[in-house]
């Protein structure tokens, strides 16, 4: 009896250790992110005012956080031109500065920049020496960074599962594009790509990407372009693609076709001689957000005919 007693005590002692084990929570130590720079920061908690500095980050923001937790957009933001979410970043009271008086003024617990799109590095140094949690992203020259750069941004505001929800999303409607294409069986065209700056494509650069995923093949496949790399009007004559895409702004992209269309240089051109010069807004592939998936869309609905 007495042996039951003490197996008794024992096991009613270690189920109540076991209980005040449970009882105590793991201390929030928060989380910690490392940007494009190598640079680790940490975060105890989700941040609560954010500063955007740059357009896609405004539009990734929007989707992925409850706007009460931005405290300023790009100045970017509000333009129909290169925003597409204009409208909605105008209920954001800020709009944001790249100084670093205008950012010790409102004092965000997080600061998100692109340097390689004017942003001061010594501006970012400045602002990290004042105890500011800035984090730096590299440009995506892919749709699959693309991707990760949302996974990226739900890392830093502590939104992962979101972000997550979004690039499902733009993966969706990708495959979703794929197979009508499948379906129709449609022969592939070549088109080029004219920005407002030039010739822009090539292997290894995010206007290749879009075209491919559009059903395209890029006239400047075969030629070694960089990020950021023009090539010269001569490629048009020698490529002589079926289309050209002019990507600039709504309101003068009119403009921009004629002048393509008119060139004298370019009337032996496929696309000129058939009229297939066609408008893509800039702001779909300037902002290098989930966005991106609608100018894909919109490019295949001016190029095939097909009804999104």
């Amino acid at each position: 009896m007495n042996r039951i007693i003490t197996l008794f005590i024992i096991t009613m002692a270690l189920f109540a250790f076991g209980c005040s084990q449970m009882s105590v929570q793991p201390k929030n130590e928060g989380y910690q992110v490392t940007d494009s720079r190598n640079v680790t920061l940490h975060f105890k908690q989700k941040p609560q005012r954010i500063i955007s500095l740059f357009p896609s980050t405004d539009e990734v923001l929007l989707s992925l956080v409850d706007h009460s937790r931005i405290l300023a957009l790009s100045k970017w933001s509000r333009d129909l031109n290169f925003s597409n979410v204009s409208e909605e970043a105008k209920k954001i009271p800020l709009i944001a500065e790249r100084s670093p008086e205008f950012i010790l003024k409102h004092k965000p617990d997080l600061v998100i920049t692109r340097p390689d799109m004017g942003q001061d590095v010594s501006a970012i140094k400045s602002m990290g020496d004042m105890g500011i949690p800035v984090y730096v992203f590299r440009g995506p020259t892919s749709i699959a960074e693309v991707r990760q750069y949302i996974l990226d941004m739900g890392a830093v505001t502590g939104e992962r599962e979101k972000a997550q929800q979004i690039v499902d999303e733009m993966d969706k409607e990708l495959t979703d594009l794929e197979k009508r294409f499948t379906s129709m069986k449609l022969s592939r065209k070549k088109a080029l790509v004219w920005t407002t700056r030039g010739i822009v494509g090539g292997k290894g650069t995010l206007t290749h990407d879009i075209l491919l995923k559009a059903h395209l093949d890029d006239a400047l496949d075969e030629c070694k372009m960089v990020p950021k790399s023009v090539a010269s009007r001569e490629i048009v004559v020698k490529e002589n693609p079926d289309i050209i895409i002019a990507v600039g702004l709504e309101s003068s992209g009119s403009k921009m076709i004629d002048s393509i269309l008119q060139d004298p240089a370019l009337q032996n051109v496929k696309a000129v001689q058939t009229g297939k010069v066609i408008l893509l807004p800039i702001r779909y592939t300037s902002c290098n957000s989930q966005y991106l998936v609608q100018g894909i869309k919109n490019l295949v609905s001016a190029v095939y005919n097909i009804n999104q």
